[in-house]
């Protein structure tokens, strides 16, 4: 399962579906338990399944007691879980892999509260996996509603528990599995877009062309600077405003004062960010087609158990892509004042300018998420770990970031659309930067404050392919 099959698969684009190969996989694995349980004389299976049902009922959370978690990571974690169960390797029974299936397919999404006790986020599994029985809440049709509710609705029944199917549910890590997965694939927009940006500032600045010059990059060993610098090669063709070695005298190209200026290193500073998130990708995606708690039995009847896994490495790999959502906002702090300085912008402009370029709290002090009614924290509320636990406060933190990356973005655009109009470069401009251009245009007009959400918006619409 990579990136782009989840987001098919959670967006509703495609169908969640069960292959003969994972069929079997599954019902072979709850045999082999079975045979496990059958061998061991005081076992006592009824005392495990009471365990579960107590488990499922004694600690749910009620809808009224705080926010929820959104429903999208909600539904992200149960794929995750879906995805493990079809190794045969976790001990459900199958029924457990039909009902996450028709939970999925026909939107059907648990309640998941935000706050936990004791930061206990077991808890949140625990409210997903009673959804699949029937009890609590469930987000459904845009509204919420009993479990039951929904699914007589849907005519599901529900789950009825076998052996270790509650103790699977909530365990392992799926929050952590779907949540890094949806995360990590908004990265590459961002950095196609930053791209963009950085060729269009390099154009109005009248940059010497070297930094797009495949002779003078190839030295460079990195993969990510030789795919920028492919990418932002292209995406200059055509354009008159970038000047080239022809126009300067040999003494002064070796001075090097031509090529001092630091817009020269977008190439090196974007590649570096993309190797970055490649190697996270390459980990989170290997970690979420990893088993977590899962079991094994070998010729002689042992039985072996692992342990929940990969929670800590996919808690890890968000962290860097806080860390890399900080360096991409500090490199589009960088171009936003540069031209905020070079050309005289209105009050109103500088006024948001020094406010998104000023969004630099310390990590202590950031909100734990956007305002999202129903389903998450207010951006004035914040939440310490000991109440939301270290999984969700990593996630809204890394989501918190990456918005504001969106925000960089969005304030830049603005001012090089700007500039582009002060400086009359319109016709100069590459294609894809003119188009660019053009798409953000008919915003000028307004205070930048008002209409920043709608520029971000169009950003995201933009479709920019890296070389």
């Amino acid at each position: 399962m990579n990136v782009q099959s989840v987001h098919d698969l959670l967006s509703g684009k495609e169908k969640v579906t069960l292959a003969m190969q994972e069929i079997t996989a599954v019902k072979k694995g709850y045999q082999v338990l079975e045979q496990w349980v059958s061998r061991q004389p005081d076992f006592d299976v009824e005392a495990v399944l009471e365990q579960q049902r107590t488990l499922l009922s004694g600690k749910l959370s009620s809808k009224e007691k705080g926010k929820a978690v959104a429903p999208e990571y909600v539904r992200a974690a149960m794929l995750a879980r879906f995805c493990t169960f079809l190794w045969g390797n976790s001990g459900v029974h199958f029924d457990v892999v039909l009902q996450l299936m028709h939970f999925l397919n026909k939107g059907i999404t648990p309640f998941m509260p935000l706050e936990v006790a004791n930061g206990d986020e077991r808890l949140r599994l625990v409210d997903m996996a009673a959804a699949l029985t029937g009890k609590g809440m469930v987000w459904y049709k845009g509204s919420w509603c009993a479990a039951s509710e929904a699914m007589a609705a849907e005519g599901i029944p529900p789950l009825v528990l076998r052996l270790r199917d509650g103790f699977a549910l909530t365990c392992g890590c799926p929050l952590e599995k779907g949540a890094a997965m949806l995360l990590v694939e908004k990265i590459p927009s961002m950095i196609s877009t930053a791209m963009m940006l950085s060729m269009w500032a390099n154009e109005l600045n009248g940059t010497v062309s070297d930094f797009v010059s495949g002779e003078a990059m190839s030295s460079n060993r990195q993969w990510g600077v030789q795919q920028m610098s492919a990418s932002l090669r292209h995406a200059a063709e055509g354009s008159r405003c970038l000047r080239h070695q022809e126009s300067f005298a040999a003494t002064e190209r070796l001075s090097g004062e031509v090529c001092g200026d630091w817009l020269l290193t977008a190439p090196q500073q974007l590649g570096a960010l993309y190797d970055s998130w490649e190697s996270s990708l390459n980990v989170i995606t290997n970690s979420y087609n990893s088993i977590d708690d899962a079991f094994a039995s070998d010729e002689k009847g042992n039985f072996y158990i692992s342990g929940n896994g990969c929670g800590d490495a996919l808690l890890l790999e968000m962290e860097k892509l806080v860390l890399l959502a900080r360096r991409l906002c500090s490199m589009l702090r960088h171009q936003t004042v540069f031209f905020d300085a070079m050309l005289s912008m209105p009050e109103s402009w500088r006024k948001e300018i020094k406010r998104i370029c000023a969004l630099w709290p310390e990590a202590e002090n950031e909100p734990q998420g956007e305002t999202e009614p129903d389903f998450q924290c207010e951006t004035d509320v914040e939440l310490p770990s000991s109440e939301i636990g270290e999984c969700m406060s990593v996630i809204l933190q890394t989501e918190w970031n990456l918005k504001r990356v969106w925000k960089h973005l969005a304030m830049e655009a603005m001012v090089l659309a700007r500039a582009t109009v002060i400086l009359q470069k319109q016709p100069l401009l590459a294609s894809q930067t003119a188009a660019l251009s053009e798409a953000v245009s008919p915003f000028l007009e307004k205070v930048p404050a008002v209409v920043l959400p709608e520029v971000v918006k169009c950003l995201q619409q933009q479709e920019w392919q890296l070389m």
